[in-house]
């Protein structure tokens, strides 16, 4: 099964478990995926999905929900997001995964890694806002950081990063005193 990285895990696509589910389980022979829109409103999308044998009994599920206003691409296609991830989830509850332990659809896991960034960029933009009000540029933050071995003030730990300030108010870092 097809599969791709995303940083450090290998996941199936959705479409290649629809494709090896088709392989194994096909439509000729009376196996289906299912969709129902549960709910949908100008905010979030709801969908189920269920895999059904032959007979028509339900072997699996999934759902999804997805937000219009997480993402532009949710912003005009929430409603398609959340009918591919549940019908993932679907399948990866029927034995079609990768490794047979992960739910999350690749969309799922991109959205949460940037969903991470934006929280890192949060933190960051409070440690710049802490160093101006201190009148100290980050430029010269980053500058210092690298002369002393210190790392990249970008990847500092939030922990990090209120020591460093704390540091600074002490007058332990003379370097960048104005």
């Amino acid at each position: 099964m097809k599969t791709i990285n995303i940083p450090g895990n290998d996941y199936a696509t959705v479409a290649a478990r629809v494709s090896a589910h088709r392989l194994t389980f096909p439509i000729s022979e009376g196996w289906g995926i299912v969709t129902h829109c549960v709910h949908v409103d100008a905010d979030v999308v709801r969908f189920r999905a269920e895999i059904r044998n032959p007979a028509g009994l339900v072997v699996a599920t999934g759902h999804a929900e997805e937000l219009r206003a997480s993402s532009r691409i949710n912003a005009v296609a929430a409603l398609e997001n959340a009918e591919t991830s549940a019908v993932g989830r679907a399948l990866t509850a029927a034995g079609f995964a990768t490794d047979g332990t992960g739910y999350a659809s690749a969309d799922e896991l991109v959205n949460k890694l940037q969903a991470q960034q934006r929280t890192v960029s949060a933190a960051q933009r409070l440690f710049i806002q802490a160093l101006n009000d201190r009148s100290v540029a980050y430029e010269d933050v980053q500058k210092l950081a690298r002369s002393k071995s210190w790392g990249n003030p970008d990847g500092w730990s939030e922990g990090y990063r209120k020591r460093f300030i704390e540091a600074l108010d002490a007058g332990d870092i003379v370097e960048l005193e104005q």
